[in-house]
C-alpha cells in the first residue's frame, strides 16, 4: 500500500468567531516523492464569506504554498533543494505547521492508496474537500460517497460487509454493515450535491429509506443507522429539511446524518 498524506487549507479571518472556509488541499506521497497544493478556483466564494479579505495577500500565500509544495511530476524525481526531504513522512507537516494566522491547515490525515488508484484517490479528495470548485452539474455523486465510505472503513481496518437487508421490492436498504461495534450498525451513502432543480432528491431518498426501515419487521432498538453524505455545511434548505426529518423521527433507534469528514473522524477515533 502507498501512503497519501493530505491536509485542508482553511481561511479563518477571526479567531473569536471561529468561522472558516476551505480554500485548498495539500497532498504528499513519500513513495512517489510527490507533493502538490491544489488551490480553490472560487475566490468569489471567499469574498462572499468575508467581504474584507485581502485578495492580493491570499494570492501571495497561494504562490508561496505552490513554491513549497508543487514538486515535479510523479514520473520524475524531485531534484530541487526545497524537496530534498520529500521522501520523509513528515514532509507535509514540516511545511504546513508554520501557517497559524488567517491561513491554517487541518491535522494531517493518511489515506492508504495503491499504484493503480493513486491518481483517482487524489481526484476524489479534491472532489470531496474542494467540491464548490466544481460546476453544479459535475459534483460528487452517491457512488463516489459510497466509495469514500468503503475506503475509510478499509483504511482504518474495520470489519464491514455489504448490507443484505432488502425492502419489499428486493433492493438493499443500506450499503454497509459494521461488524465490530457494540451495536448492530448500518450505513447508507447519499449525496446532497445537486443542482437546484434536483434539490428535492436528497430528502426523497432519505424518506424512501426511512419508509423501508419502518416497513420491515425488525427489532431496531439496539441498532445504529448512519446516513453519510458529501462534505457540506447544511446551509441549503433541503439539507436542513433532511436534518429535521431525522430529528423528528419517532423511531426508537439511533439514526444520524454525518458528512464524509465527520464519519472518517469517528471511524478513526472509534466514536461512532
Amino acid at each position: 500500500m502507498i501512503k497519501l498524506y493530505y491536509s485542508i487549507a482553511q481561511y479563518i479571518p477571526s479567531d473569536f468567531r471561529d468561522e472558516r472556509i476551505n480554500i485548498g488541499l495539500a497532498v504528499h506521497c513519500p513513495h512517489y516523492e510527490y507533493s502538490h497544493f491544489y488551490k480553490t478556483s472560487k475566490l468569489s466564494r471567499i469574498r462572499q464569506f468575508d467581504d474584507e479579505f485581502d485578495k492580493d495577500y491570499l494570492e501571495l500565500i497561494f504562490e508561496s504554498l505552490e513554491f513549497q509544495l508543487n514538486s515535479n511530476t510523479i514520473q520524475d524525481e524531485g531534484t530541487d533543494l526545497e524537496f530534498q526531504h520529500i521522501s520523509n513522512d513528515d514532509f507535509l507537516e514540516s511545511i504546513t505547521m508554520y501557517y497559524t494566522n488567517e491561513i491554517r491547515f487541518t491535522p494531517i490525515k493518511v489515506l492508504l492508496s495503491s499504484h493503480s488508484d493513486f491518481q483517482e484517490d487524489i481526484h476524489n479528495l479534491k472532489d470531496a474537500l474542494l467540491y464548490y470548485d466544481k460546476t453544479k452539474s459535475d459534483r460528487i455523486t452517491q457512488d463516489q460517497v459510497r466509495n469514500l465510505v468503503a475506503r475509510t472503513l478499509k483504511d482504518y481496518k474495520k470489519n464491514y460487509s455489504r448490507a443484505s437487508i432488502k425492502n419489499d421490492i428486493g433492493e438493499n436498504i443500506f450499503d454497509f454493515t459494521l461488524e465490530d461495534l457494540s451495536k448492530e450498525t448500518y450505513i447508507k451513502a447519499l449525496t446532497f450535491d445537486f443542482q437546484r432543480e434536483h434539490s428535492k432528491k436528497p430528502i426523497l431518498d432519505l424518506k424512501a429509506t426511512m419508509f423501508d426501515i419502518n416497513n420491515i419487521k425488525a427489532n431496531w432498538s439496539s441498532t445504529k443507522i448512519f446516513f453519510v453524505v458529501n462534505n457540506t455545511t447544511f446551509e441549503k434548505s433541503y439539507e436542513k429539511d433532511a436534518l429535521n426529518t431525522i430529528k423528528s423521527s419517532n423511531n426508537d433507534f439511533h439514526m444520524q446524518i454525518k458528512t464524509i469528514s465527520e464519519f472518517e473522524y469517528d471511524i478513526k477515533n472509534n466514536t461512532l
